[in-house]
């Protein structure tokens, strides 16, 4: 289905450069960014709504991540 909407510019092109330097697309990383908020309904943050921005994602969010590894991983999941 195709859809619009409104977003800030400055989280457009954050998660643009984000996108490249993952060497995926825009489009793969909105639909998976909007398939982990949906999961994550379902209890998988404590409690707390997901982060919603990259601001929001803080460093000890990442500690102990390997970013290859880790991209290679989400991925796999990436249909």
């Amino acid at each position: 289905m195709k859809t619009s909407v409104e977003l800030p510019d400055a989280l457009v092109k954050e998660a643009k450069k984000f996108a490249i330097e993952a060497d995926t697309t825009l489009r793969d990383l909105i639909e998976h960014g909007l398939r982990q908020t949906v999961a994550g309904r379902m209890g998988g943050h404590g409690g707390q709504p997901p982060p919603t921005t990259l601001d929001e994602v803080g460093r000890g969010d990442w500690k102990g991540v390997q970013p290859d590894q880790y991209v290679t991983r989400l991925r796999k999941d990436w249909k």
